[in-house]
């Protein structure tokens, strides 16, 4: 069976590891130059900045065998300090939530679907931007906002964030009740528009937290962190 996945992010990354050592050919449509999408890394005048998710929190028992020995643990940070609240005033104060385990890498978290597919076979198109998919009796033709062809595929799984997830399914030639079904479905997730601003000092922060998190989301800035 041939597979695609539409984004190499965090989703795509673990659905290619999840089908490894089976006999599906994985191909990853991905629209950017790398890997790991809104958790991306980036770097410049010798630092790394990780401008979207900055760790991978120990949830479960699962993430933590798959973090700590499944992939090469090689350049992986435990993040110690912890992380704080602060309201719409700006007050900050410590959290009452115990905390789970964090982790990131000394290279950027984009190491983590970095070493997810390279465990799998997956192929992965860089630079490549679905435009929609059309359903032809049994499988799925894809194509590129250019409207050339990507390729035909048993199955497709889209893993953009959802307004482009919605986007693609309008885009969608599928004559089935349960194209729109889903349309709805995707448009109703709530999702917030984010922008991060990466700031770099010449000298260390000298705080008692890692990061700081606005709980109750009533302040222009949502979340804070140092590196």
């Amino acid at each position: 069976m041939e597979l695609a996945i539409v984004g190499a992010g965090a989703a795509g990354a673990a659905a290619a590891y999840a089908l490894r050592g089976t006999d599906h050919e994985v191909t990853v449509l991905e629209k950017s130059r790398g890997v790991c999408g809104r958790a991306a890394t980036r770097r410049k005048q010798g630092c790394t900045y990780d401008h979207g998710a900055n760790y991978i929190k120990a949830d479960s028992d699962r993430v933590t065998e798959l973090v700590t020995e499944t992939l090469p643990s090689g350049g992986l940070v435990t993040v110690e300090e912890p992380v704080w609240t602060f309201d719409r005033t700006g007050r900050i104060a410590e959290s009452d939530r115990q905390e789970a385990r964090k982790w990131s890498y000394e290279a950027g978290i984009t190491q983590l679907a970095k070493r997810l597919f390279a465990e799998t076979d997956a192929e992965v198109a860089f630079e490549t931007r679905v435009g929609g998919l059309t359903r032809d009796g049994d499988d799925w033709r894809v194509r590129d906002i250019d409207d050339d062809p990507l390729g035909r595929f048993d199955a497709v799984l889209l893993t953009p964030p959802a307004p482009q997830t919605a986007d693609l399914l309008a885009a969608t030639d599928w004559d089935d009740p349960l194209c729109e079904e889903l349309a709805a479905a995707v448009e109703a997730v709530p999702f917030r528009t984010i922008y991060s601003v990466l700031l770099h000092y010449p000298f260390e922060l000298d705080v008692p937290w890692y990061g700081l998190v606005n709980t109750d989301r009533d302040h222009e800035v949502g979340w804070l962190s140092r590196e």
